[in-house]
């Protein structure tokens, strides 16, 4: 196990929305971006434990960010902007 602190699976979305709506690649994305992966996220039905519905998320996310042609290096340079979330 990855973590010994027991964390409601419940809550695993919202804390994942939380932790990504302070990343650096939440704050380039447009607010239709944002709104689009929120949704997506929602709609979703998560089993599992707290960290494996955290993996989900967080593969989820990635091959969102690589669909819109996501960079590490200067990934729309120059777009920040305030997030919604």
């Amino acid at each position: 196990m990855k973590n010994s602190i027991y964390k409601d699976k419940e809550l695993v979305k919202e804390d994942y929305m939380n932790m990504i709506s302070h990343s650096w690649t939440w704050e380039k994305l447009t607010m239709t971006e944002q709104e689009c992966f929120y949704d997506l996220v929602g709609s979703q039905k998560l089993q599992g434990t707290y960290y494996q519905r955290h993996d989900v998320l967080q593969a989820m996310y990635s091959a969102y960010l690589h669909g819109l042609g996501y960079k590490p290096i200067e990934w729309r340079e120059g777009t920040r902007k305030e997030s919604k979330i």
